[in-house]
């Protein structure tokens, strides 16, 4: 990352920013982080270290710029590199989210000392096993949803189904009136009434 790297949201400036400097090993402090500029710096005050990500002002004969949000700053630390060790923001789960997604995907059985080792070997970062757990479990959750969210939507997939054919039938089964606890769906599409 440089002074003048150009991004096409704020959002995706603030994600960059964060994984260049927690790649890197270091730690930081968010000084500004609104919908038109991204400012973080050292958490050692006597240290230089900034990086800033704006917005540009629009072009007013075109309306908009094509990549409207660049680094404006960037300076480096000058600080001792003791500064950052075991920062918290190198045990997050945010963090850690984007080294193991793909494993995670491609083996959702990965053990927690594995990610552990690899997270040590790969990105010099001794994490807890607790943390590696979190991390994993978030993942899975991220990949698999959360059943009590997808049995809420039951009854708009029902009205989904009767939309595209009023001959339809749906029929649920709830614990109660107020459809809190799903018990049973059963679909009869019209197509398969008929044969």
């Amino acid at each position: 990352m440089q002074q003048g790297d150009r991004f096409e949201s704020i959002e995706a400036a603030r994600e960059a920013v964060k994984a260049f400097v927690l790649d890197e090993g270091e730690s930081f402090l968010t000084v500004a982080s609104d919908k038109k500029r991204y400012i973080i710096r050292c958490k050692d005050m006597s240290c230089n270290f900034q990086i800033q990500a704006t917005l540009h002002k629009m072009d007013s004969k075109l309306g908009r710029t094509t990549t409207p949000i660049s680094i404006t700053r960037f300076k480096p630390h000058t600080c001792s590199p003791i500064t950052h060790y075991k920062s918290k923001q190198s045990q997050s789960v945010e963090y850690l989210a984007g080294h193991y997604r793909a494993s995670v995907i491609d083996n959702c059985n990965i053990t927690i000392t594995q990610m552990r080792s690899n997270e040590r070997l790969q990105f010099n970062n001794k994490i807890s096993y607790m943390q590696a757990y979190r991390t994993k479990q978030a993942l899975i959750k991220e990949l698999d949803g959360d059943e009590a969210e997808a049995f809420a939507k039951i009854l708009a997939l029902c009205q989904r189904i009767q939309a595209a054919d009023a001959d339809n039938f749906v029929a649920t089964s709830w614990s109660n009136s107020t459809f809190s606890k799903f018990e049973a769906i059963f679909v009869a599409p019209v197509g398969i009434q008929h044969a």
